[in-house]
């Protein structure tokens, strides 16, 4: 068999087996996005931010470390919570007072130690 007929044949199997194959690739699906879902996505974004930002701060660093509770793992915690879960927790940061006293560090950091104890991340009360 020549050079030029093993071509031929490479090339009309390549050929055969790729046009067979476009019959396998799935539909594509596209939905309208209402104005609603993308404000509360963008909402929910905002509020992860603001999360992380309480988190950054210097005075509630300190606390989680003191309770134990590593930071990048509170921040990690925050990046997979559900948007329902920020918008109920950012919900209640918002409903605080303002200042930066002890009370509301240690509301803060018992929120945060709440949610990563439920989720499992940390294991303060093993018996529960």
């Amino acid at each position: 068999m020549s050079l030029l007929a093993h071509t031929k044949r490479i090339f009309t199997a390549l050929f055969i087996i790729s046009f067979f194959s476009l019959g396998l690739q799935g539909a594509a699906n596209a939905g309208i996005v209402s104005s609603d879902q993308l404000l509360i996505a963008q909402q929910s974004q905002l509020d992860r931010q603001q999360l992380k930002s309480w988190i950054a701060r210097e005075d509630v660093r300190e606390q989680l470390i003191d309770l134990g509770v590593d930071v990048d793992s509170a921040i990690t915690r925050v990046d997979s919570m559900t948007n329902q879960e920020v918008q109920q927790l950012s919900a209640n940061m918002n409903e605080m007072p303002a200042g930066s006293g002890f009370v509301e560090t240690a509301i803060l950091a018992l929120l945060v130690l709440i949610i990563l104890e439920v989720t499992g991340v940390t294991d303060i009360l093993p018996n529960i």
